[in-house]
């Protein structure tokens, strides 16, 4: 609900973490999609408006587990704006 109470401030590229997964993704995962040109699944996270690649892996899990990694390393911290892969494995 939208009420002023249930709100927080936050500027765009926060609300663009907020996203969830979009509905073009053959994946399954945020931050992953088939490379066609080298038969592998290609894992990419954003970080202050720039791509950054993080490889190409044989499953679509492996890619999504180092995207989570990369997340994690940048942001230093989990939260839910995240948006995780595999946000059970992190949470100690």
């Amino acid at each position: 609900d939208n009420r002023k109470s249930n709100l927080r401030i936050a500027t765009p590229a926060q609300n663009m973490r907020n996203r969830g997964k979009q509905t073009n993704n053959n994946s399954g995962y945020t931050g992953v999609r088939w490379r066609e040109r080298h038969q592998k699944w290609y894992a990419e996270t954003w970080n202050e408006g720039k791509s950054i690649h993080l490889g190409c892996y044989d499953t679509r899990e492996e890619a999504a587990r180092a995207r989570d990694k990369k997340v994690i390393e940048l942001w230093e911290i989990v939260c839910p704006e995240r948006q995780l892969n595999f946000p059970e494995e992190y949470n100690d």
